[in-house]
């Protein structure tokens, strides 16, 4: 209830003005609205001349909670064409890693403009034509969990022996 009530004020007020470079894709219904954003950097070519396609998907527990929000793709077949960008926060199946968009970075006074304007400035400070290193953050998930299982493994072994020795 809240949530569509909130949505519906900024979908009032970006429908009556909007930041240069931001436009509303799609926003038949209050839990899906696709935005386009364009970088107005001219000097910057990684994004010179493109436009890109945001979908934000809203739980009712909107505004309280983050927005997902990811890149998706248009076709160049379509009559809008949209790529997923090329950063090193943007993976290439239009996940963007964001700590705004995470529960511990999100706050409730930013809006679906606000976080356009953050992923627009995220874009336009970019000079890397690259991906996440995929590698590298598996690999940090990999150690992550065998520290996990190590340390879960040490405190069994110490009740076992704590019930062997009778203590």
């Amino acid at each position: 209830m809240f949530a569509n009530k909130r949505l519906s004020k900024e979908l009032l007020k970006m429908q009556d003005h909007i930041p240069p470079g931001i436009s509303i894709g799609k926003s038949d219904n209050l839990e899906e609205w696709q935005m386009d954003i364009k970088v107005l950097d001219d000097n910057n070519p990684i994004y010179k001349g493109h436009t890109y396609r945001l979908k934000f998907t809203f739980s009712n527990k909107y505004p309280i909670e983050p927005p997902e929000v990811q890149f998706i793709e248009l076709p160049s077949t379509s009559d809008t064409p949209r790529p997923i960008p090329m950063h090193p926060h943007i993976y290439s199946n239009g996940i963007i890693c964001l700590d705004l968009l995470s529960s511990s970075g999100w706050s409730p006074v930013q809006t679906v403009e606000s976080v356009c304007m953050s992923i627009q400035s995220m874009l336009t400070a970019n000079s890397r034509n690259e991906r996440p290193p995929v590698i590298a953050s598996s690999w940090r998930i990999i150690v992550g969990a065998f520290e996990i299982f190590r340390s879960f493994m040490r405190m069994i072994m110490f009740d076992v022996v704590c019930v062997l020795n009778g203590i």
